[in-house]
């Protein structure tokens, strides 16, 4: 009678299994594709910024465009205003899908501009405090006064 459980070659009983390497990319996307709340929040920005960079086509009004005799319309009021109008008459659904486009243009500049400059800052921390694996982020008193002088 045969037993369920299956034989191992004896030739490579000794020998350590091999796995197939991996690349930090895959093991990342991995791990990120198993919290569904991660992943449901990176769709969420991403449809945010998709649609303030393709609010030209998305609008359906001008969004400067006044319309006196529209004004103050709700929600769903009129459906040619999905948000409604505002006191000038301007849709504001198409003021929130070009208002994106500011404000992706501030954060984009914020980054930038941060990045610039713990690039500039690192060197002299470096020299002040020394090397340190965490970067700039081990002691912030020496690299404050490294860049005050």
């Amino acid at each position: 009678m045969r037993s369920a459980v299956p034989e191992i070659d004896p030739r490579l009983a000794d020998e350590p299994a091999q796995a197939l390497p991996q690349s930090q990319w895959r093991i990342v996307l991995r791990r990120f594709l198993r919290h569904r709340l991660a992943v449901a929040g990176a769709v969420v920005v991403v449809l945010l910024c998709a649609s303030a960079l393709f609010a030209h086509v998305l609008a359906p009004h001008d969004p400067t465009l006044l319309e006196t005799k529209r004004r103050f319309l709700g929600p769903l009021e009129n459906m040619g205003f999905l948000l409604g109008t505002d006191e000038l008459g301007r849709d504001t659904l198409s003021r929130l899908l070009y208002g994106g486009r500011v404000s992706l243009a501030v954060g984009l500049v914020a980054m930038l501009t941060t990045v610039g400059t713990g690039q500039q800052t690192q060197p002299s921390e470096q020299f002040v405090v020394g090397w340190s694996p965490l970067g700039a982020s081990v002691d912030a008193g020496p690299t404050a006064l490294a860049t005050a002088l």
